[in-house]
């Protein structure tokens, strides 16, 4: 485990990847050739679909499929060749090898919130929310196959919660010189300013 120099994207502007099924049929590709001035965060999932420049894991069951199981995602996270970046949940919590521990500055409800914040907290002042839904398309839950103990039903539970913190963020970043932008313009997800472009 590793140390991550959390000042390496001051003056850049971070493009978040989110679950939501809204990037199913989303070019992943056109991330890879952003110009300089944007870093890609990945989330959970995001390594099955493009290489972007970190992806952030906040889900134990998917440390423990790295350490002990082979599948899909296993496969794409021994070829990822960018850096993994683990919320640190501290205790007998065990992580991959090269897993660079991010310290958290709160309790977060989904990887999303907490990806934003580390791209605040990595200096990052301009951020865009790609696949930030906060709902289900008929019976998918995510772009990807999703998770093995998710189904819509405990999706649609969670999601009040999930927009509950999102607006409290909202309202915290409020007269600062950080901008958060919202690209799915059918997203439930309302705090943020609609902008489908980023590019």
């Amino acid at each position: 485990m590793r140390a991550y120099n959390v000042k390496s994207w001051e003056g850049k502007e971070a493009v978040v990847i989110g679950g939501g099924p809204s990037l199913q049929k989303f070019d992943f590709q056109k991330l890879e050739n952003l110009p300089n001035k944007y870093v890609t965060v990945g989330t959970n999932k995001s390594i099955l679909a493009f290489n972007p420049s970190v992806n952030l894991i906040m889900d134990s069951k998917l440390v423990d499929e790295i350490l002990y199981r082979k599948s899909k995602f296993t496969d794409a996270y021994n070829s990822y060749k960018g850096d993994s970046l683990f919320y640190n949940w501290g205790g007998k919590q065990k992580y991959p090898k090269n897993a660079i521990l991010i310290e958290p500055k709160r309790k977060y409800s989904n990887v999303g919130l907490f990806a934003i914040n580390v791209a605040l907290q990595f200096g990052c002042k301009r951020i865009w929310l790609l696949g930030f839904d906060m709902q289900c398309e008929g019976e998918k839950t995510h772009w990807h196959e999703g998770y093995i103990h998710e189904s819509v039903s405990s999706q649609e539970r969670v999601f009040p919660t999930f927009i509950q913190d999102f607006n409290w963020l909202a309202e915290n970043i409020k007269g600062t010189n950080i901008t958060i932008f919202n690209t799915n313009p059918n997203s439930a997800l309302k705090c943020f300013p609609i902008k489908r472009n980023f590019i």
